[in-house]
């Protein structure tokens, strides 16, 4: 019997390249979680009235990097919390980074503007942000580019 090769998501991190700012690489501090970035393409329909056997034809559309979402303890004094704001008042994407648990050497490497930034309390709990980064251009992904 072979042992799981499941990777344990402990131990992931979010940078931002410079940011607003324009300083070095800054690691997200507090982070809980995070999702994304995707890759799907769409597709262009080009059925026409003798398209063979009456099936729909498709070519290959754009592709789409998505939308990456990450939780953080938020932390009012932070830093790298603040650049996060000051990137929602930005009109220019940075260039973000996800370094997997397992992958830590060859991110995961996006632009992306800040989309949504939503601070969360409860009676018992931390308080938090869940922020929404949209994806512009290409990711390049651990060991390929995603052009």
């Amino acid at each position: 019997m072979t042992a799981n090769a499941a990777v344990v998501g402990f131990g992931t991190l979010v940078k931002i390249q410079g940011g607003v700012g324009g300083g070095a690489h800054a690691t997200i501090t507090d982070l809980l979680s995070v999702t994304g970035p995707g890759a799907e393409r769409g597709t262009i329909d080009v059925t026409h009235m003798t398209s063979p056997g009456g099936w729909r034809e498709f070519k290959g559309g754009l592709r789409d990097g998505g939308e990456v979402t990450f939780q953080i303890n938020y932390l009012t004094s932070s830093a790298t919390h603040a650049e996060i704001l000051s990137e929602l008042a930005a009109d220019t994407g940075s260039t973000w980074e996800i370094y997997w648990s397992n992958i830590t050497t060859t991110p995961v490497t996006f632009t992306a503007f800040v989309t949504g930034f939503e601070p969360g309390a409860e009676i018992d709990g931390a308080l938090t942000a869940s922020i929404t980064l949209k994806v512009t251009g290409a990711v390049t992904w651990v060991g390929t580019q995603g052009s």
